[in-house]
């Protein structure tokens, strides 16, 4: 028996349990006997194991019920009389519809808490050599974690076990209740007119009504898939509110409130947690080992597996030599780049990974930051391999100088329009091999060319311009004229002065 001890006071706040039966045409339940109204548009969810009922206040009612796939079947209510519509199973996984006489529908989605594993594993790029892993799966499934959260305190319970909820005063005329956090909204249309429905997720309401004041209260839970008394929905695994309402000592009314966690396991269950970093390093070296809560067998599962990742290394076919100055893209996939070699890892795998993963052929690749793609053709690369790509380069030495001369001038330089790139007179080009149109920017002027770099070879840009002497005389020159033509038009206005004076 579990033993609750619960201290946060909370204000109290009245609790709405489904009461309708008398102002709905249709009212649907989970097997007790508080229902909810038929709200069409609107969607319930079953878990596998739970049954669906439907209850007519006044008058006679047939219904549909709309499996995913197969024949459907028709239901006919009898003016106050509940029928048990549908108890589901984990066959019965997906979404159905339950249809009125007018022709409204309510969605019913089934599903089973305690299928078998499914999930996914995201891989992210946290760093330059860690990477995130991000899981989700149809069952509790995490990385095993010793930091604690504010989940370790929180008591494990299991279904219809015997609960003793302890208060810090005595209350008298209390009610205990159990409910999900969360309320339930159905939003749609009642009889063409839009609606909107919103209730406390009440599992089930215990009163203990004393003269006296109390501290202790024990209740049981409801059974996995079962309504409690006064309760709307049944019990399933997760965190349920356990509140305590009931007048104090000083005539006030309080709300004691606490959450329990209802679960198959015991309190040995390991912390878990979504979200894992690591070194890119040891993903790629070590097997990963993920912790699966297996709610069918209520038994602690240990899931190992290698994720797959693709390995790239590039050379240069000339020299034999590596190349670092390298980038490569692989769809679907994360790259992390370890020393000369790019790892890629899949972005999602599937939890438990379904079969082996395939050869696949590399998406695009740079070199010194040009596409080779095409020159070095498609590129497989196979699972937990690196695979080499010979790539030829060539080495383009380029001089930029002045015609007429040896000076070298500083220019930038675009490759194929690229760039710049600041050659101080001189330097040395590594490219793939290829045609290129090599621009040089100077003071002087522009100059461009087209090369071919299919090997190593010897590359000019000649400037056709004035040099700096050859500019610094012509301005000189330029201003002598100037000066000269100043002085010959002075005289030329000084004579017609004199001659205009002697008249």
């Amino acid at each position: 028996m579990a033993i609750l001890l619960i201290l946060l006071v909370l204000p109290a706040f009245p609790l709405q349990v489904s009461n309708a039966q008398e102002t709905f045409p249709l009212l649907l339940g989970y097997g007790g006997w508080s229902y909810l109204p038929f709200v069409g548009g609107s969607e319930l969810v079953f878990m596998a194991g739970e049954t669906l009922t439907a209850f007519s206040p006044s008058a006679e009612v047939v219904l549909k019920l709309i499996p995913p796939s197969g024949d459907q079947v028709t239901v006919t209510l009898k003016p106050r009389t509940r029928v048990a519509v549908r108890t589901f199973g984990p066959q019965d996984v997906g979404t159905w519809f339950l249809e009125d006489p007018s022709g409204q529908r309510m969605t019913i989605r089934v599903v089973d808490p305690a299928a078998p594993l499914f999930g996914t594993l995201s891989i992210e790029r946290w760093s330059e050599d860690l990477v995130l892993l991000r899981v989700q799966g149809s069952s509790a499934v995490g990385f095993e974690t010793t930091e604690r959260s504010d989940a370790d305190g929180v008591p494990r319970v299991l279904p219809g076990q015997e609960l003793t909820v302890n208060v810090p005063v005595p209350l008298r005329g209390a009610v205990v209740y159990l409910m999900y956090p969360d309320r339930v909204s159905l939003t749609g249309t009642v009889g063409g007119i839009p609606f909107s429905y919103s209730t406390d997720a009440v599992i089930a309401r215990y009163d203990f009504d004393l003269p006296f004041g109390m501290t202790n209260f024990t209740v049981r839970l409801p059974l996995l898939g079962t309504v409690g008394p006064g309760g709307t929905f049944p019990m399933r695994y997760g965190t349920v509110l356990v509140q305590v309402v009931g007048i104090s000592p000083t005539g006030q009314r309080v709300t004691f409130t606490q959450r329990i966690e209802v679960s198959p396991f015991g309190s040995s269950v390991p912390r878990l947690t979504s979200t894992k970093t690591m070194p890119v390093v040891d993903l790629l070296e070590r097997d990963l080992e993920l912790i699966y809560l297996n709610y069918r067998s209520g038994s602690v599962e240990r899931l190992r597996f290698r994720v797959p990742h693709y390995g790239l290394m590039v050379i240069d076919a000339r020299r034999m030599s590596f190349i670092e100055d390298y980038s490569a893209s692989l769809r679907g996939h994360v790259a992390f780049r370890v020393g000369i070699v790019t790892y890629f890892l899949p972005s999602t795998i599937g939890v438990p990974p379904q079969g082996s993963s395939g050869p696949l052929e590399l998406e695009k690749l740079q070199v010194y930051g040009f596409d080779v793609s095409q020159l070095v053709g498609g590129v497989i690369l196979r699972p937990n391999e690196v695979t080499i790509v010979s790539v030829p380069v060539s080495n383009v030495d380029l001089r930029v100088r002045v015609a007429g001369s040896d000076r070298l001038l500083e220019a930038q330089l675009l490759v194929n329009g690229s760039g710049p790139i600041r050659v101080p007179g001189r330097t040395t080009l590594r490219l793939p091999s290829g045609y290129y149109n090599l621009t040089a920017v100077t003071p002087f002027g522009t100059v461009s060319k087209v090369v071919s770099a299919l090997s190593d070879v010897s590359v000019e840009l000649v400037v056709y311009s004035l040099t700096e002497e050859a500019t610094a005389l012509l301005a000189a020159a330029l201003l002598q004229a100037s000066v000269l033509g100043y002085l010959l038009l002075r005289g030329l206005l000084s004579r017609r002065r004199g001659q205009s004076g002697s008249r």
